[in-house]
C-alpha cells in the first residue's frame, strides 16, 4: 500500500509515521490494531509492505518540528479524517498493491483542538517529574495510537496541548513497569505476539524496593472551550500475592518454583515488558508492584516445558473464577490469587457428518461458553480463551481439550463467518447450538452436522 501525506492546506508532511490497522478480536468484540508502519519521505510519500489480505484503516501521526506549522503530535486518518469514525477502510487482495492512498490531514490549529491542564498529588503533596500517559478511547483511535506523554514540572503540574476534543484516561506510575528489564520476562508486542526473556534463579522473588511505586488513573473529557484543571491522585502501587496448587492422579510435577506466572495487561497497545513471577517451593508467590488496571492471570510453560502433562484448571481472584477473564488488580492489598493445576484432561470429541451420514472433513466446530461473561476474545498469545474453533481430521472426527464448565457447540461449513469473534454473533447461535457440560477429567462425545 502506498500514498502521500499532506496537510489540508497542501503542505507536505515529511517523516510522519503512517500505520495500517486491521480489525482483530478483543474482549468480546473487535478493534483496530497495528499491522504495519512506515515513515513518509521528504516528498511526503510512503509505502507499507507485507500486509496480509484484508481490510485496513490507515492513520498518520507526527510531532512538532517534522513539518512547518504542525503543532505537537497531530493525527489523521485516510482520506481526510480526524478519528476512526471518519476513516474510510482500504481493502487489499492477495499479491495486490494498492496505490493512491493519500492522506490529507487537518492540523490541530483547528478550533476543535482542546487542551488539559492539571496537577499530580501524592500522599506527601504535589509530585514533580511524574510521567503521565494520555490515552484516547478506542472508539476514536486504535490502541497505542495517538497516545501522548508528559511529565510534571517542579510544582507537579502538567499540560496536554493541541489534542482532539473527547474523552481520555490519564494514567502513570513513578516506576513504569513497561521499562522493566530484569531477568525472566515476556515482551508483548502490539500485534499479540510474545517473546520470552532469560530465566531467573529458581525461587527468586521480586527485589524489595526502598522507594514506593506511585500510580494513579483518572478519566477526563477535553473540550475546546475549557482546558480544565484536573487532579490526578496517586498512591502506592500494590503487590499481588497468592498460591499455586497441584491436584492430579500422579502428584505434582515438582517444585512450584520451577514454573512461571504472569499478569498480562488486558489493554495491550504499544509493546511492553511483562515480568514473570516465580513462586516459592511451597507454591506461594508475590508480584512486583503493579499499576492499577485490568489483567489476565496466566501460567507460562517456558522453554523447560515444566508443565508438560499439566494444565490450569482454575484461577480464582478473591474467591471468584477468573481464568481467561480480565480482572482489576493493583488497587487493593486484599487481592489474592489461587491457581490450581491438574493432569486430568477434560475433552469434547465427536464426528461431523452430513445428512447422508458422510464425514465432513472440511467443516469447523465452534466451542464457546454458555455463560456470556466467559466469552472473552483476545489476540495476545499465551492468554487462555474459552472460545475455540476445531478442525476435524479426514474422517470428520475432532477432539479438543477444554476447561471444566458448560459450553455450546456448533458446526459450520469452512470457513467460519467473518463475524464469529463477536458477542452478538455468538448470542445468535444459542438456539442452534448443542449444550454440553463437563466436570474436571470428563470426556463427552457429540455427533454434529455442519450447516
Amino acid at each position: 500500500m502506498s500514498g502521500r501525506v499532506t496537510t489540508s492546506a497542501g503542505h507536505v508532511l515529511a517523516h510522519a509515521r503512517i500505520s495500517a490497522f486491521r480489525r482483530v478480536p478483543s474482549g468480546g468484540t473487535a478493534e483496530w490494531q497495528m499491522a504495519g508502519t512506515a515513515r513518509s519521505d521528504d516528498r511526503g510519500q510512503y509505502r507499507l509492505e507485507d500486509l496480509r489480505p484484508g481490510t485496513y484503516v490507515v492513520g498518520t501521526e507526527w510531532s512538532a518540528g517534522e513539518t512547518d506549522g504542525a503543532l505537537p503530535h497531530d493525527v489523521g486518518f485516510y482520506p481526510d479524517g480526524r478519528t476512526l469514525l471518519d476513516a474510510v477502510p482500504v481493502s487489499i487482495t492477495p499479491e495486490a498493491e494498492v496505490t493512491g492512498v493519500d492522506l490529507r490531514v487537518e492540523t490541530t490549529a483547528s478550533p476543535r483542538a482542546a487542551s488539559i491542564h492539571g496537577i499530580v498529588r501524592g500522599p506527601a503533596g504535589s509530585v514533580p517529574r511524574f510521567p503521565l500517559h494520555l490515552v484516547p478511547p478506542t472508539v476514536l483511535f486504535p490502541r497505542g495510537f495517538n497516545e501522548r506523554m508528559a511529565e510534571t514540572d517542579a510544582r507537579g503540574e502538567f499540560d496536554f496541548r493541541a489534542i482532539p476534543a473527547g474523552d481520555y484516561s490519564i494514567r502513570g506510575c513513578s516506576n513504569d513497569t513497561n521499562t522493566f528489564r530484569g531477568p525472566d520476562t515476556l515482551e508483548v508486542f502490539s500485534n499479540g505476539t510474545v517473546s520470552y526473556g532469560r530465566r531467573s534463579p529458581p525461587g527468586a522473588q521480586p527485589p524489595a524496593s526502598t522507594v514506593d511505586t506511585l500510580c494513579g488513573r483518572i478519566f477526563v473529557t477535553a473540550t475546546p472551550d475549557d482546558p480544565g484543571n484536573v487532579e490526578v491522585r496517586v498512591s502506592s502501587a500494590e503487590r499481588v500475592s497468592g498460591t499455586v496448587q497441584f491436584s492430579g492422579s500422579s502428584g505434582s510435577p515438582g517444585q512450584a518454583s520451577a514454573i512461571r506466572l504472569f499478569l498480562m495487561p488486558a489493554d495491550v497497545g504499544s509493546s511492553r515488558i511483562v515480568p514473570l513471577i516465580t513462586p516459592a517451593d511451597d507454591g506461594t508467590f508475590v508480584s512486583a508492584p503493579i499499576p492499577p488496571g485490568d489483567y489476565f492471570v496466566e501460567v507460562f510453560n517456558g522453554p523447560s516445558h515444566t508443565l508438560d502433562g499439566w494444565r490450569v484448571s482454575s484461577i480464582q481472584v478473591s474467591g471468584r473464577e477468573r481464568i481467561g477473564i480480565p480482572v482489576e488488580l493493583g488497587s487493593s492489598t486484599s487481592d489474592s490469587i489461587t491457581i490450581q493445576l491438574t493432569n486430568r484432561s477434560t475433552m469434547i470429541q465427536g464426528t461431523l457428518r452430513d445428512a447422508t451420514g458422510r464425514p465432513q472433513p472440511d467443516a469447523r466446530v465452534l466451542i464457546y461458553p454458555l455463560e456470556k461473561t466467559l466469552r472473552v476474545f483476545t489476540n495476545v498469545l499465551l492468554v487462555t480463551s474459552r472460545i475455540v474453533q476445531v478442525r476435524p481430521d479426514q474422517y470428520g472426527q475432532f477432539e479438543r481439550e477444554v476447561l471444566p464448565g458448560a459450553y455450546l457447540v456448533r458446526a459450520f461449513p469452512n470457513p467460519l463467518p467473518q463475524q464469529w469473534q463477536t458477542s452478538e454473533f455468538l448470542d445468535s447461535l444459542a438456539s442452534t447450538s448443542v449444550p454440553v457440560t463437563l466436570a474436571l477429567g470428563e470426556r463427552k462425545t457429540l455427533t454434529l452436522q455442519a450447516r
